[in-house]
């Protein structure tokens, strides 16, 4: 199992402050970020090519990640799109269980209320009815939320696997990708755990930033532009080490 040190941590959170040109290309990856609360999917497509770049260098090149150019737009589309679509392929399942949650509660609670309303059932219909929706509706939450919970954990080697390979196909090869989590299962779980805290984290100092108007929403677009790169640099080093573990 890799074990991170204070110095992995320190380069993930510090890296995009070591490149010579670090505030022009943070300034236009937050003023992306700004416009992704505007215009839907377009923009986010961007962060995640940006991060997708990041990751494929440090996972191929090793030591400490580097912020790439914005000069290329439509490589940044191309490994956007990839690393979106291995995402939403992972977590359609969850998608579909909290649809299927509120469908749980609504379809028993609708009919109960059609079948009171228009006398056609009494209270021993329209109780166990309810009852029915309610235990369903928190059943189905309940699984959303683990398989959240699995999913989270689990996908970022193959989708680092799909970004370095540039291959979409790559995130769903059953054999390699599961030969990856495997030889470094320790390491998803403790970069799955620095990525909650550090987004805790960083949630936290948006809520003191938000005791003032100007702050807030300032605070939150370079929160949300900038977790991306953490999140990159660690899925890169997460990647070099399984890799290494299964090909000695």
């Amino acid at each position: 199992m890799h074990n991170y040190t204070f110095q992995d941590i320190e380069d993930a959170i510090t890296y995009p402050f070591e490149d010579p040109d670090w505030v022009n290309k943070l300034l236009i990856l937050g003023a992306i970020a700004l416009a992704g609360f505007v215009i839907p999917f377009l923009p986010w497509i961007f962060i995640y090519g940006y991060a997708a770049q990041i990751t494929r260098q440090a996972a191929l090149e090793g030591g400490l990640p580097k912020l790439p150019s914005w000069d290329d737009w439509t490589a940044l589309l191309l490994d956007g799109l990839r690393a979106a679509g291995v995402y939403l392929v992972y977590w359609l399942p969850v998608v579909v269980l909290f649809f299927t949650a509120f469908g749980a509660i609504f379809i028993p609670t609708f009919s109960a209320i059609i079948a009171e309303n228009t006398g056609n059932a009494g209270d021993e219909v329209v109780a166990p009815l309810l009852l029915l929706g309610v235990l369903g509706f928190f059943a189905l939450l309940m699984l959303a939320f683990v398989v959240s919970m699995v999913v989270g954990l689990f996908v970022p080697l193959p989708l680092a696997r799909a970004i370095v390979e540039q291959r979409f196909a790559a995130a769903f090869e059953p054999r390699p990708v599961w030969a990856l989590v495997k030889a470094n299962f320790g390491g998803l779980v403790i970069t799955w755990l620095l990525i909650v805290v550090i987004g805790l984290l960083a949630g936290i100092a948006v809520q003191f930033l938000a005791v003032t108007i100007i702050l807030a929403p300032v605070g939150a677009v370079l929160t949300t532009a900038y977790l991306p790169l953490v999140q990159a640099a660690l899925y890169a080093r997460l990647y070099r080490d399984a890799v290494a573990k299964v090909q000695p």
